[in-house]
């Protein structure tokens, strides 16, 4: 299957569709797939039933199957009295190219993930600079572009499944003279099934792989296209679905090294073991990762909720021992912990009950604490420091000690200019100079 079906972009395929083992009865519909809305199903008729395991199709000229679906039109026993009776179906994932009758019947020898551009983070390139720069000689009516495709590198290697960053690179075919010539390299991230296990396992390794570079780059990772090799095949099929939206809230503006928190060549040598451990917390704390990493509504109270929700999960799972503790003391004790970057924030109590009391304002729009609650530019920086206390609470699950934690955000030039460390005041780092949590000093507006 030549064309490649990019998540970024709407489709739609018109064809017959079925249930497993009731192929003489195909009802004609419609999938619409858009990455607002996900995979829709318009059929001129109906299924009887509300929900699907699985829905086989033949359109547009491809073997299609829907699965884990369910109607958006309720269907009831006066359909069957109905002259027509269209009905809608949400599919929650796409597989077009295969026809299967249950997930389990599904066994892919590997997957390929393509995102956005990540090269930035991997480094993994071809393109030797150095040598680029030196090829065009002076007087020289040729030159010779230096290029070699890379190796694979392993991202991470278990039981289950082994990943590896890989670099493609697309060729133009040449059918005319051409007024340009454009080599496109990508970076790839390939998922085998080592284990031989039946089933869609590569979801979670996904949206877990999306997460981790993002933490580490400071920016969002997407997810452009979704393909996989069937075991006996030859040719590969592509997967329909909706990715989960990752949008941190206070990211690189730029994709720099030096706004990120480490790069692939920088932790190379223990990268699948920094991968392994943020599966398990991944696993373990599945509610602190989606609150962070979550699509928020923008407002500044919007920002601010979920990430003291995710502190506060964040130490009752790592902190058993402390199941009795209030939000406030769980704020302190995450301070003290980090207290070689906090304290640049200001001070531990203060900070520790501006969280407590925004997060009871927040949650019950108590009026009684309006006076309590910051606002503007005060909430934005309330806000950030709240965030950088989970970025490195986060880090920590992948692995990183507190020192290796220190080094990191005092060497993102984003936060040395945040925080004002070892620098002019702000060092020209939007936003400007910050109020400090101090003592004594009444901070609503």
């Amino acid at each position: 299957m030549d064309k490649v079906f990019n998540l970024s972009s709407s489709g739609s395929f018109v064809g017959e569709w079925w249930l497993p083992g009731k192929e003489d009865l195909k009802i004609i519909g419609v999938l619409d797939y858009s990455p607002e809305s996900g995979l829709r199903l318009n059929l001129e008729g109906f299924f009887k039933g509300n929900e699907f395991d699985v829905i086989i199709g033949e359109a547009s000229g491809s073997k299609i199957t829907l699965l884990n679906c369910f109607a958006t039109t309720l269907v009831t026993p006066f359909h069957e009295f109905a002259e027509y009776a269209p009905t809608q179906i949400y599919a929650n994932m796409g597989i077009i190219g295969l026809h299967a009758e249950a997930e389990q019947n599904i066994q892919l020898e590997f997957i390929k993930l393509e995102t956005n551009d990540i090269k930035a983070w991997t480094c993994l390139t071809g393109i030797d600079y150095k040598g680029y720069s030196q090829s065009f000689k002076k007087d020289s009516s040729t030159f010779n572009i230096p290029y070699k495709l890379p190796e694979s590198e392993v991202f991470y290697a278990g039981d289950d499944a082994k990943i590896t960053l890989n670099v493609s690179l697309n060729i133009p075919s040449l059918m005319r003279p051409p007024s340009e010539i454009i080599f496109t390299e990508k970076n790839t991230i390939k998922i085998t099934n080592e284990a031989g296990v039946n089933g869609l396992f590569f979801f979670d390794y996904i949206d877990a792989i999306r997460k981790f570079i993002t933490l580490a780059m400071r920016e969002n990772v997407t997810v452009q296209n979704v393909r996989a090799m069937p075991k006996g095949s030859k040719d590969l099929i592509h997967v329909l679905y909706m990715p989960i939206d990752i949008e941190l809230d206070y990211i690189s503006e730029k994709s720099s090294i030096y706004d990120m928190f480490f790069t692939f060549p920088k932790e190379k040598h223990r990268i699948s073991e920094l991968f392994r451990s943020w599966l398990r917390g991944y696993n373990n704390m599945m509610t602190v990762y989606s609150l962070y990493f979550m699509k928020s509504k923008g407002m500044l109270h919007n920002l601010f909720l979920p990430k003291a929700q995710a502190l506060e999960e964040y130490h009752r799972v790592s902190r058993p021992d402390a199941d009795s503790w209030g939000l406030k003391s769980r704020i302190s004790n995450l301070f003290e912990k980090y207290v070689d970057i906090m304290k640049y924030t200001g001070d531990k109590e203060v900070f520790s009950q501006l969280v407590l009391d925004h997060r009871n304002y927040y949650s019950h729009w108590f009026k009684k604490k309006e006076n309590k609650v910051l606002k503007g530019i005060k909430l934005d920086y309330l806000n950030r420091d709240v965030n950088l206390l989970l970025e490195m609470c986060l880090l920590t699950e992948m692995g990183f000690s507190i020192p290796e934690i220190v080094k990191m955000v005092e060497g993102c030039h984003a936060y040395r200019g945040y925080l004002d460390i070892g620098g002019p005041q702000g060092a020209g780092v939007s936003p400007p100079p910050r109020v400090l949590w101090k003592p004594g000093i009444v901070y609503p507006d």
